[in-house]
C-alpha cells in the first residue's frame, strides 16, 4: 500500500531540505569557504541532480514496489537486509542533525537556563510515536505545517535582506578540486538529500512523481543558497560564530522598533519544520531496522530515542564534540550512502530487470501451518450443498 500521495512526497523533501541547514550548516560552510561558501553549494548541485536522476531511475526499475522488496525477491533475502540496515544506520546518523540543531536552538537562543537532559525526554517521546506510527501520518502533517514553514522562511529572508550588505560576499575565489573534496567530506551530513527520495521509491502514489521531484529539489536548493549569501552578507567575517542561522539573521532586523523580536514568531515556523524532519528521519530508520530485524516497529522506536538521548546527554555533550566525530568518522560513511550505494543499486537492478524473481517476498512472516489452516478454512466455510458436490467429484 501506498503511504504518501507525491504533493506530500514534495512537501517533504522541501521541509527536510530546508530543517537540515537553518542551523550550523551555513557556519560550518563559512569555516571551509569563508564567504564564498555558496559557490561550494552551487557546485554541489551538479553531482547531487546526477545521482538524483539515478535515483528516479531506480524508482522506474522498481516498478512500484520499494527497494527492499525487489532485491529480497530478484537478489535474495541477505542483500535486501544488509541494505536496510546501511539506510537504517545512515538515517539514524542524519537524525542527529536537525536533533542537534534544535538542542542548540531551545539552549542557546530561545531559554538562558534550560535543562535539556529533562526537556528533551518530552521531545523524545513525540519523535518515538512519529517514528512507529506510519508514513503517512507524517506526510499529513507536512500538509498541513507546510504553509506556516513557508511563511516562516519567506518572512525571516524578507527581514534580513534589507540588513544585508551583498557587497561583503565579493570578491569570489575559485575553488580548487581539492578544496571542494575537503569541502564535500566535512558538509557532506548536512547535504545530499536525494537519499530521502530513495527512501519514497515504492512508498509514493506515483503522479508526475519525476518531474516534481526534480523541480521541487532545485527551487530548495536554490533558495538555501540565497538564505547562505544572505547570512553571509550580514555576518561577513563573523560568519563562523552564529550556531543558530535562522535565528541569528534577523538579529538586526528589528534594532529600531519598539515591539521587540516579533521575528521569533517566523523562526518558531521555521524550527516545527525541524521537529518534522527529526520524526520523518526516525520513521525511516526505524522502518529499515523493521525490514531487517522483523522486530516490532515500538520497539525499534523505543531503542531509537534511548540511543539518542544516551549519546545526546552523555556522549555528545556539546556540538564540538559531535562535529569532531562527523568530520573524523562518519563522513566516510556517509559520502558511501550518498554517492557509491546508487550507483551500485542502479547497476545490480539494470542488470536484474528481465529476469523472473527467484525468491518469493512475502511481506508478513510466513507461518508453517499456515497454508493448511487457510485451507482448513477454506473448506469450513462452504455451504453443505458446495461440500457434497465436492466429495462426489473426488
Amino acid at each position: 500500500m501506498k503511504e504518501l500521495t507525491t504533493r506530500q512526497a514534495v512537501i517533504l523533501l522541501t521541509i527536510t531540505q530546508i530543517s537540515t541547514k537553518i542551523h550550523r550548516m551555513p557556519a560550518v560552510l563559512s569555516q571551509e569557504f569563508a564567504n564564498n561558501g555558496w559557490i561550494y553549494l552551487m557546485l554541489s548541485l551538479i553531482p547531487d541532480l546526477l545521482i538524483l536522476l539515478i535515483v528516479l531511475r531506480i524508482s522506474v526499475l522498481t516498478k512500484g514496489r520499494t527497494i527492499y522488496q525487489v532485491l529480497s525477491m530478484k537478489v535474495g533475502k541477505p542483500i535486501a537486509i544488509i541494505y536496510s540496515l546501511i539506510i537504517g544506520l545512515f538515517f539514524l546518523y542524519k537524525i542527529t542533525t536537525p536533533f542537534k540543531g534544535i538542542h542548540e536552538f531551545f539552549v542557546s537562543a530561545v531559554f538562558d537556563n534550560l535543562e535539556w537532559k529533562y526537556f528533551s525526554v518530552i521531545f523524545l517521546l513525540l519523535i518515538s510515536f512519529m517514528a512507529a506510527n506510519g508514513l503517512y501520518r507524517i506526510g499529513r502533517t507536512g500538509e498541513v505545517l507546510s504553509f506556516f514553514i513557508l511563511i516562516g522562511f519567506i518572512g525571516v529572508l524578507a527581514l534580513a535582506v534589507p540588513t544585508a550588505r551583498f557587497s561583503n560576499i565579493l570578491p569570489t575565489e575559485i575553488i580548487s578540486f581539492k578544496q571542494y573534496s575537503m569541502g564535500g567530506k566535512t558538509l557532506t551530513a548536512w547535504l545530499a538529500d536525494f537519499i530521502t527520495v530513495l527512501y519514497f521509491v515504492g512508498r509514493v502514489k506515483e503522479n508526475k512523481f519525476k518531474l516534481s521531484i526534480s523541480i521541487s529539489f532545485i527551487i530548495s536548493s536554490l533558495a538555501i543558497i540565497f538564505f547562505c549569501i544572505t547570512f553571509y552578507s550580514i555576518y561577513d567575517n563573523l560568519s563562523t560564530y552564529p550556531n543558530v542561522a535562522i535565528s541569528a539573521i534577523t538579529e538586526f532586523s528589528l534594532l529600531s522598533s519598539n515591539l521587540g523580536r516579533i521575528d521569533w514568531i517566523l523562526v518558531l515556523f521555521v524550527m516545527a519544520g525541524s521537529v518534522l524532519t527529526t520524526g520523518l528521519y526516525a520513521q525511516f530508520s526505524c522502518e529499515s531496522f523493521h525490514e531487517a530485524t522483523k522486530f516490532s516497529k515500538k520497539s525499534v522506536a523505543v531503542f531509537l530515542v534511548a540511543f539518542l538521548y544516551i549519546i545526546d546527554n552523555y556522549i555528545f555533550t556539546d556540538s564540538e564534540k559531535f562535529l569532531n566525530f562527523a568530520f573524523i568518522y562518519a563522513s566516510w560513511f556517509v559520502l558511501f550512502v550518498n554517492y557509491v550505494l546508487p550507483l551500485m543499486l542502479w547497476i545490480i537492478l539494470e542488470l536484474v530487470k528481465n529476469k523472473n524473481p527467484k525468491y518469493a517476498y512475502y511481506p508478513y512472516p510466513i507461518r508453517k501451518k499456515s497454508y493448511s489452516e487457510l485451507k482448513l478454512k477454506q473448506w469450513n466455510s462452504l455451504t453443505p450443498k458446495q461440500t457434497n458436490k465436492r466429495r462426489l467429484i473426488k
